[in-house]
């Protein structure tokens, strides 16, 4: 696998926006400054339908994605500890 970074959800917007169709998957946290994890997805599947998307968070506030998951997200789970 070769794995691309990106400094925040702006620049992983830009990478995929450069190369549609290059990346298999995008992982990103929920909670992030600029934009959401949500709204990076909703942006990222106008540009690449299919990209599957990796929802992660520390955070309770991860809990957002149940009120945003039809207009992002196809399935999802998430875990408790």
């Amino acid at each position: 696998y070769e794995v691309s970074e990106a400094t925040g959800p702006r620049a992983a917007l830009e990478q995929i926006e450069r190369q549609p169709g290059r990346f298999s998957l995008l992982v990103t946290d929920v909670v992030m400054p600029e934009m959401s994890g949500v709204e990076l997805a909703a942006a990222v599947r106008r540009i690449d339908p299919d990209l599957p998307v990796l929802f992660m968070s520390a955070t309770n506030r991860a809990c957002s994605i149940e009120r945003t998951r039809p207009t992002c997200c196809r399935s999802h789970s998430h875990r408790h500890s």
